[in-house]
């Protein structure tokens, strides 16, 4: 049987490293919408209706990177906690089992 491995501390770190991408691109969005047009219209208009877009998209992209980064930590938490539980299930079934005398029965019992 084949399995995966996870270093939950990877994941966290992966997660944390997309945010600051995600400021790297917020950063260009807002200097594409602050473009001015370079012509008259119709092309001025074209070109401002562009940069807009552009703005938006990249806005977008931002979010969804930020979403993304929370969403990895997020699993790379899980992970940890499933890690530990799974180790704490392991040792509590290697424990031994003991085997004694059977437990007495109460008096006053049905006879």
């Amino acid at each position: 049987m084949s399995g995966v491995e996870v270093d939950p501390d990877a994941v966290v770190a992966t997660g944390s490293s997309l945010q600051p991408l995600a400021a790297d691109v917020r950063g260009p969005g807002a200097a594409v919408r602050g473009l001015t047009a370079p012509a008259e219209p119709p092309l001025g208009a074209a070109f401002a209706g562009m940069t807009a877009a552009w703005g938006v998209a990249l806005d977008v992209l931002a979010r969804d990177m930020e979403l993304l980064a929370g969403k990895v930590r997020t699993a790379g938490g899980q992970y940890r906690v499933t890690e530990r539980e799974i180790h704490s299930a392991f040792a509590e079934a290697s424990k031994p089992v003991e085997f004694g005398p059977p437990a007495p029965t109460p008096r006053g019992g049905p006879r």
